[in-house]
């Protein structure tokens, strides 16, 4: 599997809350989740076009996870920005 692969697991889980959330979204596991999210196994193709949907559905919608919005900071999401700038 592909680092971009690994990241767009990582991706949506930040937009539905987390690993669990997103094993649920998938209808899979915790476990095998973390083994797609680690690389330790292939993520079928038919998953893999789930969580693009997933994302795609998301965009510009703000994350569930606020220490994924935290780490994108200002150039992902404006309204981050401290009113003090």
């Amino acid at each position: 599997m592909s680092q971009a692969t690994a990241r767009l697991l990582q991706a949506a889980a930040g937009i539905v809350g987390g690993e669990a959330a997103l094993a649920k979204e998938l209808n899979i596991g915790e476990t095998l989740m973390r083994a797609y999210i680690q690389q330790r196994r292939p993520l079928p193709d038919f998953l893999l076009l789930r969580t693009v949907d997933l994302v795609l559905d998301h965009t510009g919608k703000p994350l569930a996870d606020p220490a994924v919005r935290q780490a994108l900071g200002d150039a992902h999401y404006p309204e981050l920005k401290s009113d003090s700038s």
